[in-house]
């Protein structure tokens, strides 16, 4: 994923954010698919994961403000329950993004595909945001369901 990758949670009042602690260094992002361990660290979800979010924090640790991945042992969130968010194509194996309609699955690296075993969720719309100068940049609008894990 580039820096410049877009994800946005554009309603939170049906998502609900829960936490823990970030397993592996230089893995989470915003935006990326997570899983939540027994333990209650968060990892990426890999494709065969049923994603319990997106994550979805800030950076706290002073020594490393700049990169937007998580440390590990880092405080951070996920989105749960229902997420309607913006993603570019960042976000989607192959940097390709999907159209709407389609269905979306957990995929490798936490990213989303439109093919796979664990669904959750489908692109239900189209737009763009201004980008570098005079240019654009395309996302999709996404409506996803989370379950969510008991804690």
């Amino acid at each position: 994923m580039a820096d410049q990758d877009f994800f946005q949670i554009a309603d939170a009042s049906r998502a609900f954010m829960l936490g823990g602690t970030a397993k592996n260094a230089a893995e989470l992002c915003e935006g990326k698919l997570v899983v939540r361990n027994t333990d209650g660290t968060i990892q990426q979800a890999i494709a065969t994961d049923k994603p319990h979010g997106f994550a979805f924090f800030r950076r706290v640790f002073t020594y490393r403000p700049t990169s937007k991945y998580a440390d590990a042992g880092e405080q951070v969130s996920y989105a749960a329950g229902e997420v309607l968010a913006l993603a570019d194509k960042g976000f989607f194996v192959g940097a390709t993004l999907p159209a709407v309609g389609d269905e979306l699955y957990s995929a490798a690296g936490g990213l989303m595909a439109t093919a796979g075993t664990n669904k959750i969720g489908k692109v239900i719309g189209t737009g763009d945001r201004p980008s570098a100068p005079s240019t654009t940049e395309n996302f999709v609008v996404i409506l996803c369901h989370f379950s969510g894990k008991d804690i």
